[in-house]
């Protein structure tokens, strides 16, 4: 069985190299990769410390009124605030 041959990993690769020219190489103006939004950060962080309150107060078992509690409730008109800011 002969050995394979040896890619050079470091060597551009143009059309000819490849069978199917539509992978071979990026159209001008084109990306390798998909366009993906932007991270919404902020929304992020509310829903970060939301969920690490709402864990803490039941693992406690806080009762409501409490501070953690009435912080999520603020948390949850903020993001609410947020999303509907971000719908139009």
């Amino acid at each position: 069985m002969p050995a394979p041959a040896r890619v050079d990993r470091w060597r551009k690769h143009t059309d000819e190299d490849a069978v199917d020219t539509d992978i071979a190489a990026p159209r001008p103006g084109k990306s390798w990769r998909k366009e993906r939004p932007v991270a919404d950060l902020y929304l992020k962080a509310l829903e970060s410390e939301r969920k690490k309150l709402w864990a803490e107060c039941r693992l406690k078992g806080l009762a409501r009124g409490t501070p953690e509690r009435l912080r999520i409730e603020e948390l949850d008109r903020l993001l609410a605030a947020h999303r509907a800011k971000q719908a139009g």
